[in-house]
Protein backbone atom coordinates (compact mmCIF):
# COMPACT_ATOMS: atom_id res chain seq x y z
CA UNK A 1 0.00 0.00 0.00
CA UNK A 2 3.18 1.91 0.91
CA UNK A 3 4.19 1.29 -2.83
CA UNK A 4 0.88 2.16 -4.24
CA UNK A 5 0.44 5.40 -2.54
CA UNK A 6 4.11 6.57 -3.21
CA UNK A 7 3.18 5.63 -7.19
CA UNK A 8 -0.26 7.45 -6.85
CA UNK A 9 1.17 10.62 -5.03
CA UNK A 10 3.95 10.80 -7.77
CA UNK A 11 1.36 10.46 -10.43
CA UNK A 12 -0.56 13.12 -9.21
CA UNK A 13 2.30 15.51 -8.57
CA UNK A 14 3.80 15.40 -12.34
CA UNK A 15 0.49 14.95 -13.67
CA UNK A 16 -0.66 17.99 -12.11
CA UNK A 17 2.24 19.99 -13.08
CA UNK A 18 2.40 19.10 -16.73
CA UNK A 19 -1.38 19.40 -17.03
CA UNK A 20 -0.93 22.81 -15.04
CA UNK A 21 1.60 24.25 -17.44
CA UNK A 22 0.83 22.56 -20.64
CA UNK A 23 -3.16 22.50 -21.38
CA UNK A 24 -3.78 26.06 -20.55
CA UNK A 25 -1.17 27.21 -23.08
CA UNK A 26 -2.69 25.40 -25.45
CA UNK A 27 -5.71 26.48 -25.14
CA UNK A 28 -4.51 29.90 -24.69
CA UNK A 29 -5.35 30.67 -21.34
CA UNK A 30 -2.37 31.84 -18.58
CA UNK A 31 -0.86 28.94 -16.67
CA UNK A 32 -3.16 27.38 -13.62
CA UNK A 33 -2.23 26.77 -10.39
CA UNK A 34 -0.36 23.58 -10.09
CA UNK A 35 -1.36 22.75 -6.90
CA UNK A 36 -4.78 22.24 -7.54
CA UNK A 37 -4.01 20.53 -11.09
CA UNK A 38 -2.58 17.94 -8.81
CA UNK A 39 -5.91 17.84 -6.91
CA UNK A 40 -7.57 17.23 -9.93
CA UNK A 41 -5.07 14.67 -11.43
CA UNK A 42 -5.32 12.43 -8.16
CA UNK A 43 -9.39 12.78 -8.16
CA UNK A 44 -9.71 11.29 -11.85
CA UNK A 45 -7.04 9.26 -10.50
CA UNK A 46 -9.62 8.32 -7.93
CA UNK A 47 -12.46 8.02 -10.34
CA UNK A 48 -10.60 5.39 -12.63
CA UNK A 49 -9.78 2.89 -9.87
CA UNK A 50 -13.60 3.22 -8.76
CA UNK A 51 -14.83 2.70 -11.97
CA UNK A 52 -12.61 0.49 -13.20
CA UNK A 53 -11.18 -1.55 -10.83
CA UNK A 54 -10.63 -5.46 -11.76
CA UNK A 55 -12.55 -6.50 -9.23
CA UNK A 56 -13.97 -3.73 -7.18
CA UNK A 57 -14.75 -1.01 -9.66
CA UNK A 58 -18.13 -0.10 -10.16
CA UNK A 59 -17.69 -1.50 -14.22
CA UNK A 60 -16.34 -5.05 -12.93
CA UNK A 61 -19.18 -5.35 -10.87
CA UNK A 62 -22.29 -4.24 -12.85
CA UNK A 63 -20.69 -6.76 -15.59
CA UNK A 64 -20.28 -9.47 -13.16
CA UNK A 65 -23.83 -9.13 -11.99
CA UNK A 66 -25.15 -8.62 -15.62
CA UNK A 67 -23.74 -12.09 -16.75
CA UNK A 68 -25.09 -13.70 -13.30
CA UNK A 69 -28.16 -12.68 -14.60
CA UNK A 70 -27.89 -13.95 -17.72
CA UNK A 71 -26.34 -17.39 -16.52
CA UNK A 72 -29.48 -17.68 -14.15
CA UNK A 73 -32.01 -16.66 -16.76
CA UNK A 74 -30.34 -19.15 -19.23
CA UNK A 75 -30.71 -21.97 -16.44
CA UNK A 76 -34.52 -21.10 -15.62
CA UNK A 77 -35.04 -21.26 -19.05
CA UNK A 78 -33.27 -24.78 -19.43
CA UNK A 79 -35.71 -26.03 -16.43
CA UNK A 80 -38.63 -24.80 -17.70
CA UNK A 81 -37.88 -27.04 -21.27
CA UNK A 82 -37.62 -29.76 -19.13
CA UNK A 83 -40.83 -29.34 -16.62
CA UNK A 84 -42.43 -29.03 -19.85
CA UNK A 85 -40.71 -32.18 -21.37
CA UNK A 86 -41.60 -34.36 -17.97
CA UNK A 87 -45.47 -32.97 -18.23
CA UNK A 88 -45.87 -34.05 -21.75
CA UNK A 89 -43.82 -37.88 -21.41
CA UNK A 90 -40.66 -36.98 -23.32
CA UNK A 91 -38.75 -34.58 -25.62
CA UNK A 92 -41.08 -31.98 -27.57
CA UNK A 93 -41.60 -28.89 -28.57
CA UNK A 94 -42.22 -25.97 -26.32
CA UNK A 95 -44.04 -23.31 -28.77
CA UNK A 96 -43.33 -19.46 -28.77
CA UNK A 97 -46.55 -18.46 -27.05
CA UNK A 98 -46.72 -20.52 -24.09
CA UNK A 99 -42.50 -19.56 -24.12
CA UNK A 100 -42.96 -16.05 -23.88
CA UNK A 101 -45.99 -16.56 -21.50
CA UNK A 102 -43.90 -18.66 -18.86
CA UNK A 103 -41.12 -16.56 -19.25
CA UNK A 104 -43.45 -13.27 -18.87
CA UNK A 105 -41.56 -12.05 -15.51
CA UNK A 106 -38.14 -12.58 -17.01
CA UNK A 107 -38.27 -9.42 -19.14
CA UNK A 108 -37.93 -9.35 -23.49
CA UNK A 109 -34.13 -8.10 -23.41
CA UNK A 110 -33.23 -11.08 -20.71
CA UNK A 111 -35.63 -13.77 -22.23
CA UNK A 112 -33.92 -12.76 -26.23
CA UNK A 113 -30.64 -12.72 -24.72
CA UNK A 114 -30.99 -15.74 -22.10
CA UNK A 115 -32.19 -17.81 -25.64
CA UNK A 116 -29.65 -16.68 -27.47
CA UNK A 117 -26.77 -17.81 -25.18
CA UNK A 118 -29.26 -21.16 -25.11
CA UNK A 119 -29.14 -21.54 -28.93
CA UNK A 120 -25.34 -20.36 -29.48
CA UNK A 121 -24.44 -23.53 -26.70
CA UNK A 122 -26.02 -25.67 -28.54
CA UNK A 123 -28.36 -26.67 -25.31
CA UNK A 124 -31.42 -25.31 -27.20
CA UNK A 125 -32.53 -25.55 -30.92
CA UNK A 126 -35.26 -23.24 -32.89
CA UNK A 127 -38.25 -25.15 -34.75
CA UNK A 128 -40.46 -23.54 -36.57
CA UNK A 129 -42.97 -24.95 -34.17
CA UNK A 130 -41.06 -23.46 -31.20
CA UNK A 131 -38.14 -24.56 -29.29
CA UNK A 132 -36.64 -27.81 -28.24
CA UNK A 133 -33.94 -28.93 -26.00
CA UNK A 134 -30.84 -30.20 -27.81
CA UNK A 135 -29.47 -33.44 -26.06
CA UNK A 136 -26.86 -31.14 -24.28
CA UNK A 137 -29.08 -29.04 -23.13
CA UNK A 138 -31.23 -31.61 -21.86
CA UNK A 139 -28.38 -32.95 -20.09
CA UNK A 140 -27.69 -29.90 -18.40
CA UNK A 141 -31.37 -29.15 -17.60
CA UNK A 142 -31.35 -32.49 -15.86
CA UNK A 143 -28.61 -32.08 -13.54
CA UNK A 144 -30.28 -28.57 -12.12
CA UNK A 145 -33.67 -30.18 -12.00
CA UNK A 146 -31.74 -32.74 -9.72
CA UNK A 147 -30.17 -29.95 -8.10
CA UNK A 148 -33.24 -28.23 -7.29
CA UNK A 149 -34.98 -31.24 -5.87
CA UNK A 150 -32.57 -32.67 -3.85
CA UNK A 151 -31.97 -29.41 -2.18
CA UNK A 152 -36.03 -29.53 -1.81
CA UNK A 153 -35.22 -32.71 0.15
CA UNK A 154 -32.63 -31.70 2.05
CA UNK A 155 -34.17 -28.65 3.32
CA UNK A 156 -37.13 -30.31 4.77
CA UNK A 157 -34.94 -33.14 6.31
CA UNK A 158 -32.57 -31.02 8.31
CA UNK A 159 -34.19 -27.55 8.30
CA UNK A 160 -37.39 -28.80 8.56
CA UNK A 161 -39.00 -26.15 6.31
CA UNK A 162 -42.42 -27.54 5.42
CA UNK A 163 -43.29 -28.44 2.11
CA UNK A 164 -44.64 -25.21 0.64
CA UNK A 165 -41.66 -23.64 1.52
CA UNK A 166 -38.83 -25.54 -0.41
CA UNK A 167 -39.38 -24.30 -3.25
CA UNK A 168 -38.05 -20.89 -3.47
CA UNK A 169 -35.08 -21.35 -1.80
CA UNK A 170 -34.11 -24.28 -3.50
CA UNK A 171 -34.97 -22.26 -6.73
CA UNK A 172 -31.86 -20.05 -5.93
CA UNK A 173 -29.75 -22.71 -4.49
CA UNK A 174 -29.71 -24.70 -7.82
CA UNK A 175 -28.11 -21.74 -9.40
CA UNK A 176 -24.54 -22.37 -7.41
CA UNK A 177 -24.40 -26.32 -6.94
CA UNK A 178 -21.61 -28.24 -8.23
CA UNK A 179 -21.57 -31.57 -8.79
CA UNK A 180 -19.49 -32.25 -6.00
CA UNK A 181 -22.45 -30.75 -3.87
CA UNK A 182 -24.99 -32.70 -5.57
CA UNK A 183 -23.45 -35.42 -4.88
CA UNK A 184 -22.84 -34.71 -1.03
CA UNK A 185 -26.92 -33.50 -1.12
CA UNK A 186 -27.42 -37.01 -2.46
CA UNK A 187 -25.82 -38.59 0.23
CA UNK A 188 -27.43 -36.69 3.30
CA UNK A 189 -30.62 -37.25 2.12
CA UNK A 190 -30.17 -41.12 1.88
CA UNK A 191 -30.16 -41.02 -2.08
CA UNK A 192 -34.27 -40.26 -2.88
CA UNK A 193 -35.80 -41.07 -5.88
CA UNK A 194 -38.39 -38.40 -5.26
CA UNK A 195 -38.50 -34.64 -4.15
CA UNK A 196 -40.66 -33.98 -1.08
CA UNK A 197 -43.65 -32.85 -3.43
CA UNK A 198 -43.42 -36.33 -4.89
CA UNK A 199 -41.69 -35.48 -8.11
CA UNK A 200 -39.01 -37.97 -9.35
CA UNK A 201 -35.30 -37.07 -8.67
CA UNK A 202 -33.46 -37.10 -12.18
CA UNK A 203 -30.91 -39.73 -12.40
CA UNK A 204 -26.83 -38.06 -12.43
Amino acid sequence: MIVVSLIVAGLAAVGGHLTATTIPSLLGWPDTNTAGMMAVVAGLLFTTALLAAPRQGIVSKVVTRGLLTLRIAREDLLGLFYRMEELSGGPRTAPVAAVLQETAAMGPWLRWAAIKGLVRADELERRPEGYQLTPTGRDAARQLIRSHRLWEGFLQTHLGLPVDHVHAPAERLEHVTSAAMREELAARTDRPAIDPQGKAIPPT
